[in-house]
């Protein structure tokens, strides 16, 4: 995703610098028509991205909603923490 965002921003001709220290050299040069092309793969990875973000989040949320068996002082039902 990092080099459509700089393809996207050389094909604008929009200069980028790395942390506003050093400036990136221009990949390629003022063109709209493969702007618009490269915006389209960039929209694509952003949403990938953010969708493996949805997908790892929601792996570590499962197992806090399954019901697991009960052991020890929560199994006799004398866990002063836990629902009744």
């Amino acid at each position: 995703m990092t080099m459509t965002g700089w393809l996207f921003a050389s094909f604008r001709g929009r200069s980028m610098s790395f942390f506003y220290l050093v400036p990136m050299p221009m990949l390629a040069a003022n063109n709209a028509a493969a702007g618009k092309a490269i915006d389209g793969w960039h929209q694509a990875a952003e949403w990938a991205l953010l969708a493996l973000i949805v997908n790892h989040g929601g792996g570590a949320d499962p197992p806090l909603h399954l019901s697991r068996p009960r052991h020890g002082a929560d199994a006799a039902g004398i866990n002063p923490f836990r629902p009744q």
